[in-house]
């Protein structure tokens, strides 16, 4: 969010959700990434502030509330006119979700009333604590939060997760180099052609972790899901594919996936 224009962003959802029938699932995330700022102009505010103002703003146009009341002659309107966001998608609002790496981002997307999911990369783990049980722990935060503001039940959580079932001998050896690659390469493992060459490595900085990949025979991959704490923790699962796959891949990987392990996956 932090170098969006969230009336503008607004807009565009809700046009969007519009013209698919209300299918829009949309995550927002408020990292305090302030890489781009000589490309759109710095903040007088620190990053992650302006991000969260910048959030707040949007889920207000997004949610149809007022933004303005013409108060003056030359504002296009007569006094008193109050201005929202068009076109309105209704419930839009109600499927947008934090995009938290972090304890306290899963807490805040509770307090703001938007659903969670939970990215690749997460920091803020405690020493010896692996990624999916930090996972898990933000999920349970979530939802405690949640039901002490709201006094209802959540909606459902995702996860991001590389989930890679090799049904043949060459795609088990595709998806473990993978693995490999993100294991000693980082977030910079497997770019895709053009990609600008990431900061942040695989010596990743004291508590933060990027999520594993789940890759081996289709029961192997099963049962590794299955006792992942994070995944267990969740209702729903998105898919991060390989970013340097193309489509015969994913295709590939999406179907064996849908065949071998989306079906024990309740």
């Amino acid at each position: 969010m932090r170098y969006q224009d969230p009336i503008l962003l607004a807009e565009a959802a809700g046009v969007t959700d519009l013209l698919v029938g209300g299918r829009l699932q949309l995550a927002v995330a408020t990292g305090a990434n302030a890489a781009f700022d000589a490309i759109f102009g710095a903040a007088e505010t620190d990053t992650r502030t302006e991000a969260e103002r910048r959030q707040l703003r949007f889920l207000t146009a997004v949610g149809g509330d007022p933004l303005h009341i013409v108060d003056g002659p030359g504002q296009g309107a007569p006094v008193g006119t109050e201005l929202r966001v068009t076109p309105h998608s209704p419930g839009l609002r109600s499927r947008v979700r934090q995009g938290a790496g972090s304890f306290g981002s899963a807490v805040r997307a509770a307090e703001l009333g938007i659903g969670l999911i939970t990215g690749t990369v997460l920091h803020g783990l405690a020493e010896g604590e692996t990624f999916g049980e930090y996972q898990a722990r933000s999920i349970a935060a979530y939802r405690t939060a949640w039901r002490e503001k709201y006094a209802t039940e959540p909606p459902p959580v995702a996860v991001a997760a590389s989930i890679l079932p090799g049904p043949t001998r060459e795609l088990r050896d595709t998806y473990a180099a993978y693995d490999r690659q993100r294991r000693t390469e980082g977030m910079q493992a497997a770019r895709p052609a053009g990609a600008l060459e990431p900061e942040v490595k695989a010596d990743l900085p004291e508590g933060m972790r990027i999520s594993p990949v789940f890759h081996g025979t289709p029961d192997e991959v099963l049962e590794a899901v299955l006792a992942d704490p994070g995944l267990a923790a969740a209702d729903e699962v998105v898919l991060f594919l390989p970013p340097a796959f193309g489509l015969a891949e994913n295709v590939r990987l999406l179907t064996d996936f849908a065949r071998t392990v989306a079906p024990a996956l309740h």
